[in-house]
């Protein structure tokens, strides 16, 4: 049997071919310098420990990251791995010795064990003499970055149609010259720093997380700097998350928010045929999202200047609005409508702000072709599942669909479709024969208020057409198929506050029934407590007009009801009912075990009321109307 050299596989990095001259290459090709014009890169700093001199490599780590790809790598890479260390002709001697013993099928193990040993002691003292040479050749280990994956980013970079700097720097070059070249690059020009996170042959122990927090703390410009990391800790489709997670570990609370841009180096483990276009799709991915950023930061520095032009113009509306037209406006929403004289005004600066906002966009030729350029980065495949976290959107979201409890209850607003309540409901105990046990267990829900705005809202006089509210549970179960035309679904609930799952369901098609004189005590306090007391005429300061007969009608019907009448008024919805009294049948205070803790937008509440009142007016069976009666 012919032997085997340890050599002769001891290269897996073949030399790198030139870049495929493609039709699909070339376009992205041209795609990559498109976006480092556009992006304005004059210069490129490649920071890994790939470029470290031998004088900056530390052994240890070299020899610690040959024993764990050593352990992981399949027999044929092992060995071709082992080669490294057997350039010395004595070394592949013993090597082949070994190989030969270990090879023959004809021979005994405890004969193999007892030849092997003595041998395999020589080559280990060997290897051990000749690593502090062969630091150099340690760097060639198989990996992400090989000599085809390095000659690849160095060409793409550097090429002859480049018009930006190329620079390649070692992490303790980093050390000494990283925070100069941050503070020298300022202006209309930016720079591209390519870091890899990781730094595993150089002494120092700067790595690539280093470059970050030092960027970070250099407050450079956003637009004078763009990082893209390259990492072996992350999958190609985990690489927008990487990036938003490294994003907000370093820059969340910095005054300039840079982005930065993952890749992962599992890209470029493919053939070396395919590694040209593999290296310019990966960085064209990263520079995308890098433009997608800036023309961001573009739009919203256009929108800031803009809102607050419209704001100023909102102020101006209400300079040009005469006090009379203004009080007459105030009097009649609040009086007439029985809205909020804030809402009122709020209204009136909406409508201001808004058309002149809408004015502003229209008529901005920067802002337009802006929007044009959003337009064209829809076509960057970011989706859901590859954010780190959309909890941003979702709170903007949330404030369009609900009021928050601290604004509704702070103003004293009155009640309004979509108000939304905790009751704590009293359920008895069941024993497994589904018998009372005798006790109570208390239970939390969310409830909706339903109706029609012009027959909830008080009157002049503080009255309403409605007695009763319909009260609708929010529910946390799941609507199935053949009961979602019966739900309406409210979202982001999360983000209001309310304990519970994000996404409930009301049913339309049951409803309780509360007295409104109950739940118009949850507006005659900021906590939203259902609480009734002789108020103080203090209270009535913050009231609206109609309010404050309102509540004078609490009072007189409040003051004449006995125990049982309170309990009866929380006894549909068996909610807890406390009361104090001076003397017997003389009520004190009755808190009943509700508060409101919400509000559905008007818009958002206009649908619900919309959904309850189809289902309650369709035909309850499908009926053909062809037939003949």
């Amino acid at each position: 049997m012919k032997s085997e050299d340890a050599l002769s596989l001891s290269s897996l990095s073949a030399v790198p071919q030139q870049p495929i001259n493609n039709q699909n290459c070339l376009q992205e090709m041209t795609k990559f310098h498109e976006l480092m014009s556009q992006l304005k890169i004059s210069a490129v700093y490649w920071v890994d420990d790939e470029n470290a001199e031998g004088s900056e490599l530390s052994l240890e780590r070299l020899i610690d990251c040959f024993i764990s790809a050593l352990i992981g790598a399949s027999a044929l890479e092992a060995k071709s791995m082992m080669g490294i260390f057997l350039k010395e002709e004595e070394l592949r001697g013993k090597a082949n010795s070994l190989l030969r013993i270990l090879k023959n099928v004809d021979e005994s193990d405890e004969s193999k064990i007892e030849r092997v040993t003595p041998i395999l002691q020589e080559l280990t003292d060997g290897i051990k003499d000749a690593a502090a040479g062969l630091a150099g050749e340690l760097r060639k280990l198989p990996g992400p970055l090989g000599d085809a994956e390095r000659d690849a980013l160095k060409t793409l970079f550097s090429g002859a149609e480049t018009t930006w700097a190329w620079n390649t720097l070692s992490f303790t070059k980093w050390e000494t010259e990283g925070k100069q070249i941050l503070r020298q690059h300022a202006g209309d020009e930016s720079i591209l720093l390519v870091v890899d996170l990781q730094n595993s042959s150089e002494k120092t122990a700067t790595n690539g997380q280093t470059v970050l927090n030092d960027v970070a703390t250099a407050n450079i410009d956003r637009k004078a700097c763009h990082l893209i990391v390259l990492t072996s800790e992350c999958d190609i489709a985990e690489e927008f998350r990487r990036g938003r997670r490294l994003t907000n570990d370093y820059f969340v609370d910095k005054l300039q928010r840079i982005p930065v841009f993952a890749l992962s180096k599992n890209r470029f483990t493919k053939s070396i045929e395919e590694l040209p276009e593999r290296m310019i799709d990966a960085f064209v991915n990263a520079l995308e999202r890098a433009n997608l950023s800036l023309v961001q930061l573009e739009f919203a520095e256009l929108m800031r200047d803009h809102f607050k032009h419209s704001i100023e113009r909102a102020f101006s509306a209400l300079d040009t609005v005469t006090i009379e037209e203004l009080a007459f406006a105030v009097t009649r929403t609040s009086h007439e409508e029985g809205a909020s004289e804030t809402e009122t005004l709020v209204r009136i600066m909406n409508i201001a702000q808004r058309e002149e906002f809408k004015l502003a966009i229209s008529s901005s030729s920067i802002i337009r072709s802006t929007i044009l350029k959003l337009r064209k980065a829809a076509n960057t495949p970011i989706e859901k599942k590859d954010l780190e976290s959309d909890g941003e959107l979702l709170k903007l979201r949330c404030a369009e669909l609900y009021d928050k409890p601290e604004v509704i209850n702070s103003l004293f607003s009155p009640l309004s479709p979509g108000d939304l309540f905790i009751l704590t409901e009293e359920i008895p105990v069941l024993d497994e024969n589904n018998v009372r046990t005798g006790d109570i267990e208390t239970v939390e829900k969310l409830y909706v208020l339903v109706a029609n705005a012009c027959d909830l809202m008080l009157r002049k006089e503080g009255t309403r057409r409605l007695d009763t509210g319909m009260m609708l549970c929010v529910d946390e179960l799941p609507a199935t198929s053949a009961d979602r035309q019966f739900r309406f679904e409210l979202q982001h609930l999360d983000f209001t506050g309310i304990k519970g799952a994000s996404t409930r369901q009301i049913e339309l098609r049951a409803y309780k029934s509360l007295p409104l004189s109950l739940l118009d005590l949850c507006w005659t306090n900021t906590d939203g407590q259902c609480t009734w007391r002789m108020f103080e005429k203090t209270l009535y300061e913050n009231l609206l007009g109609s309010q404050k007969l309102r509540l004078e009608i609490l009072n007189t019907e409040y003051a004449r009801l006995t125990r049982d009448d309170l309990l009866s008024m929380a006894r549909p919805m068996r909610i807890g009912v406390t009361i104090e009294e001076i003397e017997e049948d003389k009520i004190s205070s009755v808190t009943f075990s509700a508060r409101r803790v919400g509000r559905l937008s008007d818009q958002y509440a206009a649908q619900l009321v919309s959904r309850f009142m189809g289902v309650f007016g369709r035909p309850s069976e499908e009926h053909d109307f062809s037939k003949a009666i």
